[in-house]
């Protein structure tokens, strides 16, 4: 099984100057059209993005990110959100569900013998992630009976690990981590931090994707926005999950064409 790992997209419409805050005076809607015109959708079984799909919009954003993803997939591909600290949980359910909701996106997906769990870390108007009491018992009862294959953790904010040392993205129980390590959890992927970075969680590989809107990059205390973008390809098998990080921007030149 193989599956495109996107993340961060902070996706709008029209920008009017909204990332000036970070130092980046650029709207990246070119940046996000290139790295899903030259990805090969056919080598993959499904796409997830891991939060903040849009930055801070609406309705219309959803959409029209939705509309755009799907553009470019084959027609019956799968593609799976997961909600970050950037999200408006209202608007995305009225957007891609056409209801009213403000509630938690947490689901199971049962794809090639694997088990999908898509957990909801963020709160509403807080930066940091959350593992409540009420989610951690609700991902107890799915994890109760193993998968044939394994699970698979997708949440917007990493365990463990932050921008910069000691500092920790979610807030999360003792129990929770035993909860895990007793567990068929075979991977945890997250985004949130705008950088590859891969940590072990009581054993468990996890991976944070890149983002496709804006860098960030960490230098003793200080922090550095950046126009490095990117995503990864994952491989899951019996045996290994092997993880192919890309980097789309700055654009990679290709010089010499060899057969492998």
């Amino acid at each position: 099984m193989k599956f495109l790992h996107l993340s961060d997209t902070h996706y709008l419409d029209n920008y009017q100057g909204e990332f000036e805050v970070f130092g980046i005076d650029y709207e990246p809607h070119e940046k996000l059209f290139h790295a899903l015109v030259t990805f090969d959708f056919n080598s993959v079984d499904f796409v997830v993005n891991t939060g903040d799909l849009i930055h801070d919009g609406g309705v219309e954003d959803y959409q029209a990110l939705d509309r755009i993803l799907r553009s470019y997939m084959p027609k019956d591909m799968p593609l799976y959100y997961v909600l970050g600290n950037h999200d408006n949980k209202a608007a995305f359910y009225q957007a891609l569900y056409g209801k009213e909701a403000d509630e938690g996106l947490n689901y199971v997906v049962d794809f090639q013998g694997y088990r999908l769990i898509i957990l909801d870390t963020a709160e509403q108007s807080r930066h940091h992630g959350i593992i409540s009491k009420e989610l951690e018992a609700w991902l107890a009862d799915q994890l109760a009976k193993p998968s044939e294959k394994g699970t698979l953790l997708f949440h917007h904010h990493p365990l463990l690990i932050g921008w910069e040392p000691g500092v920790i993205e979610t807030e999360i129980s003792d129990s929770y981590l035993d909860l895990l390590e007793e567990s068929d959890v075979r991977g945890i992927f997250t985004g949130h931090l705008h950088e590859n970075r891969h940590a072990m969680v009581r054993n468990i590989p996890q991976h944070t994707a890149a983002s496709l809107a804006f860098g960030l990059e960490q230098v003793g205390d200080v922090a550095f926005f950046t126009d490095q973008l990117g995503y990864s390809v994952v491989e899951v098998n019996d045996e290994t999950i092997d993880v192919f990080t890309k980097t789309t921007n700055p654009i990679t030149e290709r010089y010499k064409q060899q057969r492998l």
